[in-house]
């Protein structure tokens, strides 16, 4: 989920347009300068929430190094399972466009905050001199306040985009309440109910995090980010969601 100055004030999330990526060739990205989490002040984290975080990280290149394995089999374009989640091969991405700007960015560029920080978010955003750049990864924890007010969000990315600056100056990767959840899935019971139902169901929060990486421009690079989509078919012949994440939708 990607979230906007406005839509933090509005309470509500922004459709955005999506950025299609290209087949070209992949350029190595740097990875950010630091990836700090905010300890004082708005969106700060608890201890433990911090060790979730860590974890989360974990989780979440573990998901990344799964898909990688999976995308190498050359037969994978013919499995079930691929063909639910990126259409057939000839109407939807290349797997290596999958690998390369989707998964391998998670690895590269996902890493657990190192740096502690403080933020203000009024009468401006704020950082304290020295400790974020431009080029920096922030964890931030918003409760169940500002886009996570309505208790349906996980986690949501403000990022730079091709043609504008990120909106706090560095990209900022908020985490919600539910993303704490103590009865949230784990990438194992996720897996499980995926071969099981051919659905989502409740997301892991290594999940959340590959989702929330191909939001950031500084991960996937200048027109790989990916942004999220309306359902086209919410309110005609699909009512269970008004975006579109479960790869049966």
């Amino acid at each position: 989920m990607s979230f906007t100055l406005r839509s933090f004030l509005a309470g509500s999330l922004l459709a955005i347009s999506p950025i299609a990526a290209s087949d070209g060739n992949i350029v190595k990205r740097a990875p950010f300068d630091a990836e700090a989490v905010i300890i004082k002040g708005t969106w700060s984290c608890t201890p433990d929430q911090i060790l979730a975080i860590n974890q989360a990280v974990a989780d979440a290149h573990e998901f990344a190094n799964e898909a990688l394995t999976a995308l190498k089999n050359p037969n994978v374009v013919n499995s079930p399972a691929y063909y639910s989640w990126f259409g057939s091969e000839t109407g939807g991405p290349s797997v290596a466009t999958l690998r390369d700007r989707h998964y391998q960015p998670v690895i590269d560029s996902l890493k657990p905050p190192s740096v502690e920080t403080a933020f203000r978010f009024k009468p401006e955003p704020f950082f304290p001199p020295n400790t974020v750049t431009d080029k920096s990864l922030v964890f931030g924890c918003s409760g169940a306040t500002g886009p996570c007010a309505d208790g349906a969000m996980v986690a949501g990315v403000n990022s730079a985009t091709e043609d504008a600056p990120a909106v706090f100056g560095t990209t900022m990767l908020l985490l919600c309440e539910t993303f704490f959840d103590k009865t949230r899935a784990s990438n194992k019971q996720m897996t499980e109910h995926w071969r099981a139902e051919l659905s989502v169901g409740d997301m892991s929060r290594g999940f959340a995090l590959v989702h929330e990486v191909q939001h950031m421009l500084i991960a996937t690079g200048d027109g790989e980010r990916a942004d999220d989509l309306d359902n086209p078919f919410y309110g005609l012949i699909d009512d269970r969601s008004q975006d579109c994440y479960s790869a049966n939708w």
